[in-house]
Protein backbone atom coordinates (compact mmCIF):
# COMPACT_ATOMS: atom_id res chain seq x y z
CA UNK A 1 0.00 0.00 0.00
CA UNK A 2 1.34 3.33 -1.17
CA UNK A 3 1.14 5.63 1.41
CA UNK A 4 0.83 9.49 0.32
CA UNK A 5 2.71 12.23 2.22
CA UNK A 6 1.17 15.15 3.69
CA UNK A 7 1.93 18.74 2.73
CA UNK A 8 2.20 22.01 1.11
CA UNK A 9 3.38 21.54 -2.79
CA UNK A 10 5.51 24.47 -3.74
CA UNK A 11 2.52 25.96 -6.46
CA UNK A 12 0.54 26.54 -3.25
CA UNK A 13 3.11 28.34 -1.17
CA UNK A 14 3.86 30.42 -4.36
CA UNK A 15 0.12 31.36 -4.72
CA UNK A 16 -0.36 31.71 -1.04
CA UNK A 17 2.75 34.28 -0.59
CA UNK A 18 1.27 35.99 -3.76
CA UNK A 19 -1.50 36.64 -1.85
CA UNK A 20 -0.15 37.50 1.12
CA UNK A 21 1.84 40.41 -0.48
CA UNK A 22 -0.93 41.75 -2.01
CA UNK A 23 -2.68 42.41 1.17
CA UNK A 24 0.14 43.17 2.82
CA UNK A 25 1.00 46.02 0.31
CA UNK A 26 -3.03 47.10 0.25
CA UNK A 27 -2.12 47.54 3.80
CA UNK A 28 0.86 49.59 3.95
CA UNK A 29 -0.52 52.00 1.60
CA UNK A 30 -3.77 52.66 3.53
CA UNK A 31 -1.29 53.55 6.48
CA UNK A 32 0.46 55.90 4.17
CA UNK A 33 -3.08 57.81 3.19
CA UNK A 34 -3.75 57.96 6.55
CA UNK A 35 -0.56 59.21 7.78
CA UNK A 36 -0.67 62.05 5.20
CA UNK A 37 -4.31 62.63 6.34
CA UNK A 38 -3.27 63.33 9.68
CA UNK A 39 -0.22 65.81 9.15
CA UNK A 40 -2.92 67.48 6.69
CA UNK A 41 -5.20 67.72 9.37
CA UNK A 42 -2.17 69.34 11.95
CA UNK A 43 -1.55 71.47 9.61
CA UNK A 44 -4.94 73.06 8.79
CA UNK A 45 -5.48 72.83 12.72
CA UNK A 46 -2.22 75.09 13.44
CA UNK A 47 -3.91 77.11 10.13
CA UNK A 48 -6.91 77.57 12.25
CA UNK A 49 -4.94 78.86 15.45
CA UNK A 50 -3.10 81.64 13.50
CA UNK A 51 -6.85 82.78 12.01
CA UNK A 52 -8.09 82.84 15.13
CA UNK A 53 -5.50 84.99 16.57
CA UNK A 54 -5.74 87.33 13.70
CA UNK A 55 -9.48 87.52 13.88
CA UNK A 56 -9.27 88.41 17.78
CA UNK A 57 -7.11 91.04 17.14
CA UNK A 58 -9.63 92.58 14.42
CA UNK A 59 -12.29 91.95 17.28
CA UNK A 60 -9.94 94.27 19.34
CA UNK A 61 -9.93 96.84 16.47
CA UNK A 62 -12.99 97.22 15.03
CA UNK A 63 -14.52 97.46 18.77
CA UNK A 64 -11.73 100.51 18.95
CA UNK A 65 -13.26 102.00 15.63
CA UNK A 66 -9.27 102.14 14.89
CA UNK A 67 -9.19 99.50 11.91
CA UNK A 68 -7.04 100.45 8.44
CA UNK A 69 -7.31 98.60 4.60
CA UNK A 70 -5.24 95.60 5.86
CA UNK A 71 -7.28 95.10 8.96
CA UNK A 72 -4.29 96.12 11.15
CA UNK A 73 -4.17 99.83 11.46
CA UNK A 74 -1.04 101.68 11.28
CA UNK A 75 1.30 101.41 14.02
CA UNK A 76 -0.78 98.96 16.13
CA UNK A 77 1.28 95.85 17.05
CA UNK A 78 -0.72 92.03 17.68
CA UNK A 79 0.72 89.36 19.25
CA UNK A 80 -0.55 87.03 16.21
CA UNK A 81 2.38 85.44 14.06
CA UNK A 82 3.19 86.49 10.34
CA UNK A 83 4.47 84.57 7.86
CA UNK A 84 5.65 81.55 10.28
CA UNK A 85 5.87 78.19 10.00
CA UNK A 86 5.16 78.27 6.50
CA UNK A 87 1.60 80.75 7.21
CA UNK A 88 1.37 83.26 5.24
CA UNK A 89 -1.82 85.42 6.32
CA UNK A 90 -3.76 87.54 4.00
CA UNK A 91 -6.69 90.04 4.58
CA UNK A 92 -9.52 91.33 2.34
CA UNK A 93 -11.41 93.98 3.03
CA UNK A 94 -14.76 94.74 0.74
CA UNK A 95 -18.06 96.87 1.46
CA UNK A 96 -21.07 95.56 1.71
CA UNK A 97 -24.29 97.16 2.03
CA UNK A 98 -22.19 99.75 3.95
CA UNK A 99 -20.25 96.93 6.23
CA UNK A 100 -17.34 95.76 5.83
CA UNK A 101 -16.49 92.52 5.20
CA UNK A 102 -13.37 91.00 6.44
CA UNK A 103 -12.07 87.90 4.48
CA UNK A 104 -8.83 86.44 6.10
CA UNK A 105 -7.11 83.47 4.00
CA UNK A 106 -3.82 81.52 5.48
CA UNK A 107 -2.17 80.13 2.97
CA UNK A 108 0.71 77.08 3.22
CA UNK A 109 3.03 74.68 2.04
CA UNK A 110 2.45 71.29 2.16
CA UNK A 111 5.27 69.26 3.70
Amino acid sequence: MLRFKKGFTLTEIIISMVILSLVVAGMASVFVAGKRYVLHSRERVAAMEVAKCYFSELHTQVRADEWGDNCVSAGSTTDCPGPINNFDPEFKVTEVDGLQQVTLTIKWEEE
